[in-house]
């Protein structure tokens, strides 16, 4: 009988770790073309992080990055946006060169990105950037 009750008993208390276990989810993004993202953004751009810190307010990451090339906005070197808290959120690193899809967040009227807008590391964005094409260089001042 007592292995019987074990059994019951490791049962029991592996349905309740499952079931108190948080569900996970994945970034789910439509599939859009490069001219799309494009489209759909305020700037477009390839930048190298060079700051990288959490906003308090918003638990989301704020990236400073210096801008290399871009396609799309004004003629900035330095850029900040947002990115995050959720699973979409692209995750920067310092010292590393990204290509970057923006939009303004129409409630808080920050530029943000995300993994669906398709920002990510340079060197997995070879398609995306042959379709860019070359890209201008942001001025001096």
């Amino acid at each position: 009988m007592s292995h019987k009750k074990f059994l019951l008993a490791a049962f029991f208390c592996g349905f309740i770790i499952l079931s108190a276990a948080e569900v996970s989810t994945a970034c789910v993004c439509d599939v859009r073309s490069v001219e799309k993202r494009t489209k759909e953004s305020q700037r477009v751009f390839v930048g190298t992080v060079i700051e990288r810190d959490r906003d308090s307010e918003s638990d989301s990451w704020r990236v400073k990055l210096q801008i290399e090339r871009y396609w799309k906005g004004d003629k900035t070197r330095e850029l900040t946006i947002y990115t995050g808290p959720d699973d979409c959120s692209v995750w920067f690193e310092p010292g590393k060169k990204y290509l970057v899809f923006a939009y303004v967040d129409k409630e808080n009227g920050r530029l943000e990105t995300n993994a669906c807008m398709g920002s990510g590391r340079v060197e997995f964005a070879e398609k995306d950037l042959k379709k860019l094409g070359k890209g201008r260089i942001p001025e001096n001042g």
